[in-house]
């Protein structure tokens, strides 16, 4: 074998392994709860403050299980989210696990409804929202473009956001948008109406009607576009003529 072709070869194995290296430790960030064997410790948190588990199902999900709670008649849902979130004065004192720096990512879930729902106190359309927050106290939410009408998914329909600033407006603190998504400890689906993309409030939250929502595959995706330009530059060296 030539010095060329050694030189080539080397090149490639240094190229792989660093590929296989990056794309390892962006994948480590990657979490999406499947809920494929129970609730996950997931709850509807209710205006009062209240919490109550939710209902799961181990079959029927997008596929296999998922998790549900129902609404009747009456603004109940505050959002869905993993527990521990509640505690202390006015939602203070959340003490959920913290998910760790999820800049780049973007937010998903799988969401269905059998029944139908309005908006509560104003706005108008019902909107299932992401949220995240931080210790401090510091929520932001999505926009109505990065939000939805619950009332439309009549079958499992997917919903992703990617955490950039622009895709969400803030609802309550003073940290900035990437020091929140650098530390964030409480996330989840906030529902509320639509009052234009400077909707806020948690007096505005609920939805009022009859219906069983339901939630599968939540949770963060990794932004694949370092691995993609890393991998392209790698293989333009590659492609180099000594």
């Amino acid at each position: 074998m030539g010095k060329t072709q050694m030189r080539k070869l080397i090149t490639i194995c240094l190229a792989v392994g660093i590929i296989i290296a990056v794309s390892g430790t962006v994948q480590a960030t990657l979490y999406v709860e499947t809920f494929n064997s129970n609730n996950a410790n997931w709850l509807s948190v209710r205006t009062s403050g209240a919490t109550s588990n939710v209902v799961y199902q181990n079959s029927g999900g997008n596929p296999g299980g998922y998790i549900s709670c129902s609404l009747t008649n009456a603004p109940l849902v505050f959002g869905l989210e993993p527990s521990p979130v509640w505690g202390g004065s006015g939602g203070d004192g959340k003490v959920q696990e913290l998910w760790g720096n999820m800049t780049g990512d973007t937010l998903t879930a799988d969401f269905k409804i059998d029944g139908i729902l309005t908006a509560y106190n104003g706005g108008t359309e019902p909107m299932v929202r992401f949220y995240l927050g931080t210790p401090g106290g510091t929520y932001f939410i999505t926009t109505d473009a990065y939000s939805w009408n619950p009332n439309n998914d009549i079958g499992w329909t997917t919903h992703q956001v990617l955490l950039l600033a622009t895709n969400f407006v803030r609802e309550a603190g003073g940290e900035s948008f990437e020091d929140v998504i650098a530390h964030s400890n409480d996330i989840g689906l906030q529902f509320g109406p639509s009052n234009g993309e400077f909707y806020t409030g948690v007096g505005n939250l609920g939805f009022a009607g009859s219906a069983t929502l339901m939630l599968d595959n939540f949770g963060t995706i990794p932004e694949p576009t370092t691995i993609s330009i890393l991998g392209f530059g790698v293989l333009s060296l590659i492609g180099r003529k000594k």
